[in-house]
């Protein structure tokens, strides 16, 4: 039976991950889902060691993959990456950005500007080369999807324990991009959507063990999220199952943003 992606070109960015061990990061579990549900994995990121290792997992299932090492806050590597896609399979049908800092910022108090201005140059910035270069190749196919990752962080307040100004105000701009790009070039049959997680247990964001205990006990479902759930997520948006979905924020986050939590 064919897959619910088959035989679409699919370009995920930032399909390594930071960390080890068996759990499995947001970008690395959307290509492995993707590949599965047959689409031909184009995949970036800036990491050549873990963008090969996800390649060969997904070759090692059987999978059609190829790779290429990119900074997408860099607007020609972007437009240079999206080209070799192309190149590659001959059309780009759906575009997975999984790209995003998320540490080392504050508050408006003490934000450092160099870090601020960091946060938009990877969180906006590279969100948007990759997909001012890639509209016109969906375009040329007749349609398709764009999915960011984006966070739960652009919808609420974090608290006063995790101070994330820089996080919080590019996750909100990218969404402010999603309803733009959806509006403009919806005609066209693109449609553009976000994902924001919650806590998501991943390799980046490996916790002590009262630590993980106390993020579990702020969702109702009282566990946190994995690599899996959101690529599950990017699958559905990527999918004809979702060809009337555009310009959506689809919350991935266990409950977590529904109940009060006072700080």
């Amino acid at each position: 039976m064919p897959g619910r992606l088959q035989d679409k070109v699919v370009m995920v960015v930032g399909a390594g991950q930071s960390g080890s061990g068996g759990i499995i990061g947001n970008g690395r579990g959307a290509a492995l889902l993707m590949a599965r549900e047959g689409a031909r994995c184009f995949l970036l990121d800036k990491d050549p060691d873990s963008l090969q290792a996800t390649a060969d997992l997904i070759r090692d299932e059987g999978g059609t993959v190829a790779t290429h090492v990119t900074d997408s806050s860099v607007i020609e590597q972007a437009g240079a990456a999206v080209a070799a896609c192309v190149r590659q399979f001959g059309a780009l049908h759906v575009v997975h950005h999984n790209v995003g800092i998320g540490w080392g910022d504050g508050n408006a108090e003490d934000i450092d500007p160099e870090v601020w201005q960091q946060f938009f140059s990877v969180n906006v910035h590279g969100a948007l080369w990759i997909a001012r270069a890639a509209i016109p190749e969906l375009r040329n196919a007749g349609g398709g999807a764009i999915t960011f990752v984006s966070s739960i962080a652009g919808i609420r307040y974090a608290g006063d324990r995790m101070p994330r100004l820089g996080y919080a105000t590019t996750k909100a701009a990218l969404h402010g991009m999603v309803h733009h790009l959806a509006g403009q070039y919806g005609p066209d049959g693109i449609r553009t959507n976000a994902i924001l997680p919650g806590y998501i247990d991943t390799p980046m964001t490996q916790q002590d063990e009262a630590a993980r205990r106390e993020r579990e006990a702020l969702i109702p479902l009282r566990r946190q999220g994995t690599g899996w759930d959101i690529g599950w997520a990017g699958v559905f948006l990527a999918s004809d199952e979702a060809a009337f979905i555009n310009g959506h924020l689809l919350v991935v986050d266990g409950g977590m943003t529904v109940q009060f939590r006072p700080d």
